[in-house]
Formats: structure tokens, C-alpha cells, sequence
């Protein structure tokens, strides 16, 4: 440390000799260490919200979407669809309804039925009897849907209470000091009763807390002739062969549907997220780009300043001055410079941070990547200065003389 600190005069002597070229040094550090910060952050982000669990059993969730065809008739109805499912080997549950990571509708759900109360989107998964069980939710409080609990479409009317599951961010929000189970919750459609409370279901993967704000409602379809996303739950490893057969069964039982999608959850999640993570991949490209030029411009800049230095070297060295002396020298030089222009680069991500979360919602920089982008911009530095040094300092001090 006492080594460091006897030589900072010198070298702030030295950086004032090259003012102009330091300065430029220190702006390109400042903005690639503003742009690498920022575009990790987006990176770190997006893995974030794609390794983000839907609260479901994934892995093992296929689904076919059946869509009647206009004029079609078609024999098969919606609870002799479901049997067909069911029994199927590879199928554990059955059920018509979509799962998350699709088009789930909103609803707006309040408190009171005045209407004075504050409402709230909540997403709303909507389907036959056993759409709970079928897409596995973690009922954490109260209970899951028994066999009677769903009624039957065509008795429901305009004051018929639709027993419900909600999620724990959804009765959070509407409730936050005791919660919503056994509450009643109201909408411009039917009345809810929550008969239970499921740790995690997420329909969409934004990031937003709202993402995990949603109601599941069951009602008994029997003898409807009705088409749309008819979900199954494999036995474990076995998605792929039970989707197949599923989808067989249906096209041969309902000569009057149109298959539009056979897919199954994690084949979703892929497509959800392939935008994001063409970007993903694109930043870093960028990244090791941006570095890369770093590196070239520090090597290219250091060759520069030490050539021109050469007698300097040259006396040090007939001096006594070890190699690594030399190197040393520099190095504490080029770490000034670097390290003045990662500190101003960091405070430039910061702030165009805060500004896209304000305006677009991006997620703050989190303290461990700005340190790791830092530790990575300043290895980069000094590794590219080092490099260069070494070459030089090898050559004899008397040639250096010249």
C-alpha cells in the first residue's frame, strides 16, 4: 500500500502530460461501463423472469385446441370429451379450460357489491370440473374443488355463487389484514365465494406483481358441444406420448372440430419467452463486442503512451527498476484512468436506470451485478494494459536508450 501511495504523485504528473488522451480514455470506460451495466441488467432480468415458476405442474401439462368449424355438426360433447381423456393411459386428469402462459382473460373484482370499493384485474382461469386438479395448484388455505361444487352451465343464473380459488398476491391485495378465504368477492358478473387459497398462479411472466393476482372458477359442462382448449396432465415423463394419443382420440371422436394447437407447457414457455431471448443473446453479443473494443483501444492506447515513453522506461530500468516495477507503474496509471471512468459510468447506468424504471418498469440494478460488471470492466483494463507492458519492459534497457 505504502508502494501505491509514494508513486501517486508521479503519476497524476504523467496523466496531466496527457491530459487530452486520458480524458478520452476515461469517457469510452465511463460509457461502455454504462452500457455493459444496463445491458446485463436486461439479460439478468429476462433469466429472471424465465426461470420464474407459474405455480403449476409444467412439465407435465399438454394442450389441444379444438375449434368447432361453422356449419360442422359434431357428434361428441364436452363431458364425453373429457372421458375420452381420462382414459387414456399416459393421462392423469383432464379438464376444458386453458392453462397459464395463454390468453387468460381479466376480470374486475371487488370487495363489496356497491360498488364503492376499489377494484382489481385479476386474471381469470375459467373451465370444466377438475381444471384445478388438472393443472396442479398448491391450495394453501382452505380447500380445492370437490366433486360437487362445480354447477352445471345451464343452471347457472345471474345470482348463482361461483365457488373459487384465488391466489395469495389476489386475496393479499384484497384483503390485507385477514385474507380472502371464505370471503365473497363481486364483479360485474356472478358473485365468488373463496373456498380456497393457492400459493402461485402466474398467467402472464412480466415481472409485475399483478402477474399473480388470479381467480380459478369450475363449472360442470356436460352435454355441450363446445370447442377451445381442452387441457391434460401427463404422468410424469410421459407428456409427450399422452399429447400424441390425446390429440388422435379427439381429431377421430370430433369429425366437426379443427385442431388448431397441440402444444405442450414447456414448448409454451419457449415460444413465450423467444423474443426475449433473441435480445437476450443479442445484448450479449454487444457485450463481448464492447468489450473486446475496450480491450483493443486500452492495448492500442498503452503501445501508444509507452512508446513514446521509451527513454523513461529505459533510465528506469538502468536504474534498477524491476520489470514488474515498470509494470507496476503503469498498471497503478491505467487504474486511475479506469477506474475514474468505471466509477462515472456506474453513476451514468444508475441513472438512466432509474428513468427506464420510472418510465418503462424495468427492474432496479441489483448491487451484485453492478460490483460483478465493475470487477469485469476493471480485469479487462488491466489485463489489456499488462499484456502490452510486458512486451516492452522485456526489451534491453539499452536498446530503450536509443
Amino acid at each position: 500500500m505504502n508502494r501505491f501511495l509514494d508513486i501517486i504523485p508521479t503519476i497524476l504528473a504523467m496523466l496531466r502530460r496527457q491530459k487530452f488522451i486520458h480524458v478520452l480514455l476515461l469517457l469510452e470506460v465511463a460509457v461502455l461501463t454504462a452500457v455493459i451495466i444496463n445491458a446485463m441488467a436486461v439479460v439478468a432480468a429476462t433469466q429472471d423472469r424465465w426461470q420464474t415458476p407459474t405455480g403449476i405442474d409444467e412439465a407435465n401439462i399438454g394442450v389441444i385446441r379444438s375449434i368447432g368449424v361453422i356449419g360442422a355438426s359434431n357428434p361428441s360433447t364436452a363431458s364425453q370429451n373429457l372421458e375420452l381423456l381420462r382414459e387414456i393411459p399416459d393421462v392423469e386428469s383432464a379438464a376444458y379450460g386453458a392453462p397459464p402462459l395463454m390468453n387468460t382473460s381479466t376480470i374486475e373484482v371487488r370487495r363489496s357489491a356497491d360498488g364503492h370499493s376499489t377494484s382489481i384485474t385479476a386474471y381469470l382461469f375459467q373451465g370444466s370440473q377438475g381444471l384445478a386438479h388438472t393443472l396442479g395448484v398448491d391450495v394453501t388455505q382452505g380447500r380445492s374443488f370437490s366433486e360437487n361444487d362445480p354447477p352445471p352451465a345451464d343452471s347457472l343464473t345471474d345470482s348463482s355463487v361461483l365457488p373459487v380459488l384465488v391466489t395469495e398476491g389476489l386475496s393479499r391485495h384484497l384483503f390485507p389484514d385477514d385474507g380472502a378465504l371464505g370471503k365473497v368477492l363481486y364483479s360485474d358478473g356472478n358473485p365468488m365465494r373463496v373456498i380456497g387459497v393457492v400459493r402461485h398462479l402466474r398467467s402472464q411472466l412480466t415481472g409485475a406483481p399483478t402477474d399473480d393476482e388470479g381467480i380459478v372458477s369450475e363449472i360442470r359442462i356436460e352435454q355441450e358441444n363446445v370447442g377451445g382448449a381442452f387441457t391434460i396432465r401427463a404422468r410424469k415423463g410421459r407428456l409427450d406420448n399422452a399429447l400424441s394419443q390425446a390429440a388422435s382420440a379427439m381429431e377421430l371422436h370430433n369429425p366437426g372440430h379443427v385442431q388448431a394447437d397441440v402444444f405442450t407447457l414447456p414448448q409454451k414457455r419457449r415460444e413465450y419467452f423467444a423474443s426475449d431471448m433473441a435480445v437476450t443473446r443479442l445484448l450479449l453479443v454487444i457485450t463481448v463486442i464492447l468489450l473486446t473494443m475496450l480491450a483493443c483501444g486500452l492495448a492500442a492506447l498503452t503501445h501508444f503512451l509507452v512508446h513514446r515513453r521509451l527513454r523513461q522506461i529505459g533510465i528506469m530500468r538502468a536504474l534498477g527498476a524491476m520489470r514488474r516495477d515498470i509494470v507496476f507503474f503503469f498498471a497503478c496509471e491505467n487504474f486511475f484512468v479506469a477506474g475514474s471512468g468505471v466509477v462515472l459510468g456506474t453513476i451514468m447506468a444508475i441513472g438512466v436506470n432509474v428513468q427506464l424504471a420510472e418510465r418503462y418498469g424495468l427492474a432496479r440494478l441489483p448491487a451484485s451485478l453492478v460490483i460483478a460488471t465493475v470487477a469485469g470492466m476493471l480485469l479487462v483494463s488491466f489485463s489489456a494494459v499488462s499484456l502490452t507492458l510486458r512486451r516492452t519492459v522485456r526489451r534491453d534497457p539499452a536498446l530503450l536508450l536509443r
